[in-house]
């Protein structure tokens, strides 16, 4: 057997271009038939395929020889190759709306993307995190959620300032259940509500499954804010579509859990109930066949990056 590394200096030209470049380390047979093969890209994907698992969404195991000559200076110790291919790779998953989401460092259910633009906070950069996530068991979770993500990330400013009022009393129902603080005045000073927004920052969204009753998809938008600086503020969106909460961020992501009372009884979440039942069947059909046909299309576009790589 022989061992090769080499550096591919050009991205990948297809989907998943914004990888950046790439290094290549290669087994190959006598003839220079690949048998093993690492990628390793500078967002810190690994790729690694062989016999037991020779393809992919993202790629595959080459299926032509390497020119030995071309690929002499190239050659590396059986060693090397070994002390790579046994290197814990970084776990990822793929979202269809906002692409690779890393595993958690700490949390094995973790998952986190990139910062992305959201047009409902004026175009600030947010990580969005799916949590309490294990693909092999909950395997529907990522397509749920990327129709979640789909409709969240349509709402624009306008969507925003459009829940002042309810930002604003929440905002007012803490202050006076609290003592007067004159750090407070800019707060009791509003005159539009609209203007609440100046004192709410957000940091980070979470994309998660309610684990009772409805099992619907949450994604929770959380915020540091100036009058709950100790707990902050969350505003949670079911299915991505509606408001079904706002309150501090007290680990639920509805006032139904929060309380134990029923959905009926949640104001937010039973509005949601009502307007949306009806829809919840098209939307898990229309959802599996998007998922389908960019499978197809994802497979297809691998194959032929790696037929233009080495030849």
């Amino acid at each position: 057997m022989r061992y090769f590394k080499r550096k591919w200096n050009e991205t990948r030209g297809d989907q998943y271009d914004n990888w950046g470049t790439s290094t290549f380390f290669i087994e190959t047979d006598d003839s220079g038939f690949p048998s093993r093969q690492i990628e390793k890209y500078d967002n810190g994907i690994v790729l690694k395929y062989d016999d037991k698992k020779n393809e992919d969404e993202f790629g595959m195991l080459g299926d032509q020889d390497l020119d030995l000559e071309e690929f002499g200076e190239f050659e590396i110790s059986k060693t090397e190759f070994d002390s790579e291919w046994e290197s814990n790779e970084k776990k990822f998953i793929r979202s269809e709306i906002i692409g690779i989401l890393f595993q958690n460092d700490q949390f094995n259910d973790w998952w986190e993307s990139e910062p992305i633009e959201i047009r409902f906070f004026d175009n600030k950069k947010l990580k969005i995190k799916f949590i309490d996530l294990v693909p092999e068991v909950d395997q529907s979770f990522i397509k749920e959620a990327d129709i979640a993500l789909k409709s969240f990330l349509e709402k624009n400013t306008n969507d925003r300032l459009g829940l002042s009022e309810l930002a604003y009393q929440n905002c007012m129902e803490f202050l006076n259940a609290v003592d007067y603080d004159e750090a407070d005045k800019p707060l009791w000073d509003i005159k539009d509500k609209s203007e609440i927004w100046n004192f709410i920052y957000p940091q980070d969204i979470y994309v998660t499954r309610r684990h009772r009753r409805d099992e619907d998809i949450y994604i929770n938008l959380t915020c540091e804010c100036e009058w709950e600086q100790e707990h902050g503020l969350q505003l949670v969106f079911r299915q991505g579509k509606k408001l079904t909460r706002i309150s501090d961020q007290d680990g639920h992501i509805t006032e139904a859990d929060a309380y134990d009372k029923p959905d009926e009884e949640d104001e937010l979440l039973s509005q949601f109930e009502n307007k949306e039942k009806s829809q919840l069947p098209t939307m898990h059909k229309s959802n599996g066949g998007v998922s389908d046909k960019s499978n197809d299309s994802t497979n297809n576009k691998s194959r032929s990056w790696w037929k233009r790589l080495w030849s």
